[in-house]
């Protein structure tokens, strides 16, 4: 079987690192993988290591982060770059198309050109994660990834309720992703943490891009609730984002008066050797469509707090791997992890529970034998 994955982006982010583990996995069990690309980054790099194929076609999202009535009419327009794809899935002798994240719509346009089958591989809400607007509105859009799918892969199930207002449930699949996470010793080196690190502060790590939705301010602010209880903690926020988002997240520091406590890494190419020196991994995020830096925490032994929204709750199960907070209530976040700070044994207990579940859950054998079956699914509807 030959696959062609069609990438919205060749960054680091989640949802291409959870594409390049299902290459990797596919590709294990003999399937032809080929990857789509509109820019070049660091996922290129990652498939040439590889010697999977790629090529780089500059299409564009159908959603934006700006009034999409500003975009509609040029993003639309760029549908035209449907025709190269179009040649490349033909020189690939592409079986399946599957893209990846809502965010491109070229790659499902050129499969049903093609007549093969398309699968939509969804990562995300939208608008309540990343603050996109569709051009043609959630409603239509979701609509026509049906339409346009045999299959489409949710990675939770609040994902899969939020898409079945416009999805028949008999398309959507649910397929938690495997989550791979280095093998590092404990004594692999941390990168220098600067004047924030002190050995005998608690040391708290939030991974995650540094955007509104991410709700890296709760994480400070709580931050500043422990100093004035006379709590020793630090907090490292590894990962970038817009200069906006920067600067809310300076301005929050400064105003906690919490400067010399909290550490921004920037963006790290492996945050393993971070989270394993942490005591507490934080999850913030309102509206998480799965929480992959959450099972990276658990996998690393890590007790996880979490706010209760979007999939936390499906993976933080409270009180045996971690704890849930209200989303925004930075004081209900200060003594969830006050409680794990001044019951060492309860966060060791918690960490170890986690891994366990962790690495039983989330494995390359699940991932890898239920996208086969989409994927064997999909061509079998189609040649029905």
């Amino acid at each position: 079987m030959r696959v062609v994955f069609v990438s919205h982006s060749g960054r680091a982010g989640g949802a291409e690192r959870a594409m390049l583990e299902l290459i990797d996995g596919l590709r294990e069990q003999g399937v032809v993988c080929s990857v789509l690309l509109r820019e070049k980054g660091w996922l290129t790099g990652e498939l040439g290591r590889r010697d999977v194929p790629f090529a780089i076609i500059p299409y564009r999202w159908w959603c934006s982060t700006r009034p999409y009535w500003k975009h509609r009419l040029p993003n639309l327009a760029a549908l035209v770059m449907v025709l190269p794809v179009l040649g490349q899935l033909k020189r690939w002798q592409a079986d399946v198309v599957m893209t990846n994240t809502s965010v491109v719509a070229v790659g499902a346009l050129a499969a049903l050109l093609l007549g093969k089958p398309h699968i939509w591989n969804i990562h995300e809400f939208g608008k309540a994660d990343h603050d996109l607007s569709f051009d043609l509105g959630i409603g239509l859009s979701s609509k026509l990834m049906a339409r346009l799918s045999a299959l489409v892969i949710v990675n939770s199930r609040v994902l899969e309720a939020f898409y079945a207002r416009h999805i028949p449930r008999s398309q959507l699949r649910v397929i938690y992703q495997a989550v791979n996470v280095l093998n590092r010793s404990a004594s692999d080196r941390v990168p220098e943490m600067g004047s924030a690190s002190v050995a005998t502060r608690h040391k708290l790590v939030l991974v995650g891009g540094i955007e509104e939705g991410k709700g890296q301010t709760d994480a400070i602010q709580a931050l500043g609730q422990l100093k004035t209880q006379g709590i020793q903690a630090e907090l490292a926020l590894v990962g970038t984002g817009e200069p906006a988002g920067l600067e809310r997240v300076k301005r929050t520091v400064s105003d906690c008066g919490v400067e010399s406590l909290v550490y921004l890494t920037g963006q790290v190419a492996d945050p393993g050797p971070i989270v394993r020196d942490s005591d507490i991994a934080l999850i913030c995020s309102r509206s998480e469509a799965f929480g992959r830096c959450t099972v990276e925490a658990m996998k690393l032994g890590k007790p996880v707090i979490g706010a209760r929204g979007g999939a936390t709750p499906e993976l933080i199960r409270e009180g045996f791997n971690g704890l849930l907070y209200a989303p925004g209530d930075y004081l209900d976040l200060a003594e969830k992890i006050k409680l794990l700070i001044e019951n060492p044994g309860l966060a060791k207990q918690m960490g170890e529970d986690g891994c366990r579940w962790a690495q039983e859950e989330f494995t390359m054998a699940k991932y890898v034998g239920k996208v086969l079956q989409v994927l064997e699914e999909a061509v079998h509807q189609t040649k029905g």
